[in-house]
Order: structure tokens, then sequence, then C-alpha cells
């Protein structure tokens, strides 16, 4: 459910570049993104941050400790 947001007009338009991001980053279509998912995307952004520091990020990032980050 989107609820409008006082502050920010282009709420709705945040929301759908989120989602249209997370889409085109979970290339196998699972509805979630997996570590290698999240690496190959860092890998092709050229973000000049190492492995150990991105597994730490993706780990941060699974609230569930399932190895896929979802919305």
């Amino acid at each position: 459910m989107i609820c409008w947001h006082p502050i920010r007009e282009d709420w709705t338009a945040d929301v759908r570049r989120v989602l249209e991001t997370f889409d085109r980053l979970d290339a196998d279509g699972s509805g979630g993104i997996d570590l290698d998912e999240f690496l190959g995307a860092v890998a092709e952004a050229r973000t000049p941050i190492d492995e150990e520091r991105m597994r730490a990020l993706f780990a941060a990032g699974d609230k569930d400790g399932n190895g896929v980050l979802s919305l």
C-alpha cells in the first residue's frame, strides 16, 4: 500500500523508482536480491568498496537472515 506523504508530493514517483531499481537488480526474478545479485550490481556500478564490506552491508540489510534482500 502506497500512502501519500504530506511533505513529499513526489512520493509515488520515488516509490516507483525504488521498485524499478529493485526489479532490475533482481536478475532472476525471484522477488528478492540475493548476495550474488547484490555483488554483481555493486561490481557493475564500479563501487570502490571491497567485497568484505559489501558482504557486511548485505548482511545488515538481510533482516531475517534468509540470504535475500526483500522489500
